[in-house]
């Protein structure tokens, strides 16, 4: 507790502790989840912005930047890993995740305060702001009737002497305030220094509960490291010299994390980027296949057939869901968004000999989504 409170600890030796804690955790998400990152075989379509490729030299070559961020933080180590997830990021949409997406930033404005040392106060302010938003909003999005009679009593049903809470919707809305109310808190530096330390039983608990469900193994570093960098951002510190709020940069971060998640309800902005997890509010992509398609040859070369085998029947039609899809083959939900999901599925039926495909679009959206809506569409090349 000392060590984390400590006032003697020059901002320059926290970031640095900071970096390599970050480094530490990507290099175990990257891992778990090392198909989607180049590594081995890859059976689900990339979509990026641009026709980049990702293959096994790209993988070493993130996990030799991790690796020197893990044991020397400076301006190279980080500019590289920074400048590496924005490649990957280019060349497939997928690998944008919220917790890839913080990686992305940490990295990129540790090694500006790298680049130049006169910064490294307002660096630390900038990861301050983004863990603030991320718990805000990551809470305010939960405040939905579907996180409480969707989410909340799937966590619940987990373990037996939890069970009896599933049938109890208040318990959801309460924890989704709980955390939003945790994310304000740290907007204040004399309230997260004390309220940081509940990152500890908060993110135990949810790790607990993913474990024996065996659910998104690639976050469980996510959840052990999370509580550890507030120890760090949220321990007290001297009051800067100037305030950041008129600091371009801290203008841009709050636009970005602050501002720019109030418009995932209108799906302006992307729900991976809007702290959105867990929240039940998502756009979901099935895939609909004739009995010819779906007992056709190519289709097992196309698709792994343990995701094959979670297909169900309805209207006469096969369908997979490219989320079960995604997560079955490397432990990444698809990029929720539906301009992405759209032009993945043309670039999926491009790879086929069909001329058209079924589509079925499962979404939850707005402020108070009550109930997923559903549209169907047919997909030509």
């Amino acid at each position: 507790m000392i060590f984390f409170d400590s006032f003697f600890m020059p901002n320059s030796k926290r970031l640095s502790l900071i970096a390599r804690l970050c480094g530490l955790m990507f290099f175990a998400q990257l891992l778990l989840s090392a198909p989607a990152w180049g590594l081995g075989q890859r059976f689900f379509p990339m979509q990026g912005l641009l026709p980049l490729p990702l293959g096994a030299p790209y993988f070493y070559a993130l996990v030799l930047a991790l690796i020197a961020v893990v044991f020397r933080p400076n301006r190279y180590s980080l500019s590289a890993a920074a400048l590496l997830l924005a490649y990957g990021f280019l060349a497939d949409l997928q690998l944008l995740q919220a917790w890839s997406y913080q990686y992305f930033f940490f990295f990129l404005v540790l090694a500006w305060a790298q680049w130049q040392s006169d910064k490294e106060g307002l660096v630390r302010q900038l990861l301050a702001l983004f863990m603030a938003c991320c718990y805000l909003w990551a809470g305010l999005h939960k405040i939905n009737p579907l996180f409480a009679t969707e989410v909340f009593p799937w966590l619940m049903g987990i373990f037996s002497w939890t069970e009896s809470w599933a049938d109890w919707p208040m318990g959801g809305y309460l924890l989704a305030i709980f955390e939003a109310l945790l994310g304000l808190s740290f907007f204040f530096p004399k309230l997260a220094r004390y309220s940081r330390w509940l990152l500890i039983p908060f993110h135990l608990g949810i790790l607990l509960f993913l474990f024996f469900d065996d659910w998104n193994r690639v976050v469980y570093p996510w959840n052990l490291g999370m509580p550890l960098l507030a120890l760090l951002l949220f321990a007290p510190q001297k009051m800067p010299a100037s305030m950041p709020y008129k600091q371009p940069a801290f203008l841009l971060s709050f636009l970005l994390f602050g501002l720019l998640p109030s418009q995932r309800s209108t799906g302006y902005w992307p729900y991976p980027l809007s702290f959105s997890m867990y929240s039940a509010c998502s756009t979901e992509l099935h895939l609909g296949f004739s009995e010819e398609q779906f007992n056709a040859p190519s289709l097992k070369r196309q698709i792994p057939l343990k995701v094959l085998k979670t297909a169900y029947r309805s209207g006469g039609l096969y369908w997979l869901s490219v989320d079960d899809w995604s997560i079955m083959e490397y432990d990444l939900p698809s990029f929720s968004n539906k301009p992405y999901l759209r032009a993945w599925a043309k670039t999926y039926l491009s790879q086929t000999p069909w001329p058209a495909i079924q589509l079925r679009w499962v979404e939850r959206k707005g402020l108070w989504p009550k109930k997923a809506e559903e549209e169907l569409e047919v997909l030509r090349k």
